[in-house]
C-alpha cells in the first residue's frame, strides 16, 4: 500500500501493481494514459483476465475497449494487431456460449 500524499508524482513501470487508499476524504480523478504498444495492451489484457480470476473487479472495460480500438485505429504492429484480433475472437466465443447456453 502506498499513501499518495498531495503535490506528490508516483510513476509506475509497466506491469507494476499498485494500490491506493484515502485515509478521509478524497476527490480522486486518474488519467491513464499510454502508448499503444504491444506490451501495454499484453499487460492490460493479463491483468484483466487476473482480476476475473480472483475477487477483485477491474475498473478498466477492456473488451469494450478492444473492440473500440478496432473500431476506430488502424493497427500498424503485426503483433499487437494479431493480439487485438485474438482477444475479439475470444470475446464473440465468450458471446456465443453465453446465447447457446
Amino acid at each position: 500500500m502506498i499513501l499518495i500524499k498531495s503535490d506528490f508524482i508516483y510513476l509506475f513501470s509497466n506491469r507494476c501493481v499498485h494500490w491506493v487508499q484515502a485515509i478521509g476524504w478524497c476527490n480522486n480523478i486518474a488519467w491513464n494514459v499510454g502508448p499503444l504498444t504491444y506490451t501495454q495492451y499484453y499487460a492490460a489484457i493479463e491483468r484483466y483476465e487476473w482480476n476475473k480470476l480472483n475477487p477483485c473487479k477491474s475498473i478498466v472495460p477492456v473488451i469494450h475497449l478492444t473492440w473500440n480500438i478496432a473500431r476506430n485505429i488502424r493497427v500498424n504492429d503485426r503483433k499487437l494487431f494479431d493480439l487485438i484480433k485474438f482477444i475479439l475472437y475470444q470475446s464473440l466465443k465468450y458471446i456465443q456460449s453465453l446465447l447457446s447456453y
